[in-house]
């Protein structure tokens, strides 16, 4: 299932008459301040158990729903985070690595992100998901490269094995990890 604008109850109508049978969602914009975002995510983990990527953008508002989801969509394999306006990157970094599912290991991130929230996240993933070396997007849509200091903190990740393969572009598809 892909969105490109629709509302977050008509979204959440069609996840609700699947079945379960969605294994792919990508919904690529929410209204900041639809107070049904929540609604939706919830809908995500009760009716896609078998869920193995999404697309979605977290808000601070739904982001503790992120944890319920991980622990509902154990088959989840690849995980695409739009952070939005202030997002808590601190938090989201936490709760994927205390409640990912065991073949979670591919991540896209939309790179607002702070250096010291990914530090802090590859420290995190070291202790406790030490044989899983994640495949890791961080994405700006505007195309600009990422940080000299970034580059670094990923090049030292990369060299311990947390890492396995990392690309800072959005030129292939929001499934596919290089």
């Amino acid at each position: 299932m892909v969105n490109n604008d629709y509302p977050v109850i008509f979204l959440e109508g069609i996840i609700e008459s699947t079945s379960g049978y969605l294994s792919e969602i990508a919904i690529n914009r929410i209204s900041y301040d639809d107070p049904n975002s929540k609604i939706l995510v919830q809908a995500i983990y009760t009716k896609c158990p078998k869920l193995k990527y999404l697309k979605l953008e977290f808000k601070n508002n739904n982001i503790l729903e992120l944890e319920k989801l991980l622990i509902n969509c154990q088959y989840l394999d690849g995980l695409f985070i739009i952070g939005i306006f202030g997002f808590d990157w601190y938090r989201c970094f936490e709760i994927l690595t205390r409640s990912s599912p065991i073949n979670l290991f591919k991540f896209k991130f939309n790179y607002s992100t702070h250096i010291g929230c990914l530090k802090l996240f590859f420290d995190d993933w070291k202790v406790k998901c030490p044989d899983r070396p994640m495949k890791l997007q961080l994405i700006d849509e505007k195309r600009r490269p990422i940080s000299e200091e970034n580059k670094n903190l990923i090049e030292t990740y990369k060299a311990e094995g947390i890492i396995k393969k990392f690309s800072n572009h959005l030129y292939n598809e929001d499934f596919e990890w290089l």
